[in-house]
């Protein structure tokens, strides 16, 4: 047996980043500006923690790499504009977490096969069908409304994607374990892990 992550260990990750956001939002930070899977770190206690915010004024005169565009959006991509808005915050969140739930880089499914140049040439590109991610869930019990947010908040138009307080607002009535506590999740589930390895060991 192996030990899988399921879909509320998923959840969680997907909530702390929203809580993240939901705070930058808030504050005189404005917004992130630079939010990608590689900026989110889980510390000791299994919670998410944003990183490498708060850096505007260099981001307006640094050159960046297609690999770090990845998770910009196309608006900002067609403007050059690294500097970052709360919109563009909305769609990295969805591409991020579209990570989380495929437990992959997201692009690698698509017609681009991973390619950083060719992904951000066509997100920027303008059509009836923007380029997107394709969902591939890596668990069976991710809450199809949750794909449903996520695609939501990569609307083309950025007037259209949800602010965070509906993003958190929707995630919080999505969540029906019985704890709230990732932690205690996880303890959970090494005790289900341990409990079958015994079982394993005692048939050998």
């Amino acid at each position: 047996m192996t030990l899988n992550l399921d879909g509320f260990f998923i959840y969680s990750l997907i909530r702390d980043i929203c809580e993240g956001l939901c705070f930058m939002h808030a504050s005189g930070l404005g917004w992130h500006g630079n939010l990608r899977s590689t900026n989110c770190l889980i510390d000791d206690r299994w919670q998410v923690k944003l990183s490498e915010f708060g850096l505007k004024f260099f981001r307006t005169v640094e050159v960046r790499e297609p690999k770090d565009l990845l998770w910009t959006a196309p608006e900002l991509l067609r403007e050059k504009n690294y500097v970052g808005t709360k919109e563009g915050d909305i769609f990295s969140f969805a591409i991020t977490c579209a990570e989380v739930i495929n437990m992959k880089p997201v692009w690698e499914a698509t017609d681009a096969k991973g390619n950083a140049e060719e992904v951000v040439y066509l997100l920027k590109k303008t059509g009836r069908e923007p380029f997107r991610p394709r969902m591939e869930p890596a668990t069976q019990d991710i809450s199809p409304a949750l794909t449903h947010l996520l695609k939501d908040c990569w609307n083309e138009n950025p007037t259209e994607r949800p602010k965070m307080t509906t993003v958190r607002s929707l995630l919080s009535s999505m969540n029906t374990a019985k704890t709230a506590n990732l932690m205690d999740h996880v303890f959970n589930l090494l005790e289900q892990y341990a409990g079958s390895l015994e079982q394993d060991l005692n048939i050998l």
